[in-house]
């Protein structure tokens, strides 16, 4: 007679029981960043940018309020972020209304939003003095 309480010895469900994950080599989180020195943390960069005033001045519907930020604004993986070099300031209104597309920024489509960040990315590193490396 089959003991009908453990199907689990008697069924396929056997195969599925957790197996302890193993992995192959430790995590190397920023093994890419070492050839390439510019995608390293740069504060005292991101000190400059936040003290340029913002690029959404002079764009119509906006009036600058808050702090400036310094918005990675390069092209980046999903998840993410840019380089410390492709930032550029924005106070905290103009960085909200970015990122929800609000404000100075309705109706923008993403490629007219890439081509303005792009812009501001240019004019805030020609401003700084920085070189960008390729």
């Amino acid at each position: 007679m089959l003991n009908r309480s453990k199907l689990s010895r008697y069924t396929g469900l056997a195969r599925f029981k957790r197996m302890p994950q193993v992995r192959k080599e430790p995590r190397r989180l920023a093994l890419w960043m070492g050839d390439r020195p510019d995608l390293a943390s740069q504060p005292e960069y991101l000190a400059r940018v936040r003290e340029l005033p913002c690029c959404a001045i002079g764009r119509p519907r906006h009036t600058c309020m808050g702090p400036r930020i310094a918005h990675h604004a390069g092209v980046h993986a999903a998840g993410k972020k840019c380089s410390d070099f492709e930032t550029i300031s924005l106070c905290s209104l103009a960085h909200t209304c970015l990122h929800e597309f609000k404000g100075p920024f309705f109706n923008w489509s993403r490629a007219s939003m890439r081509q303005w960040e792009d812009a501001c990315i240019t004019e805030t590193q020609r401003v700084l003095g920085h070189t960008p490396t390729v």
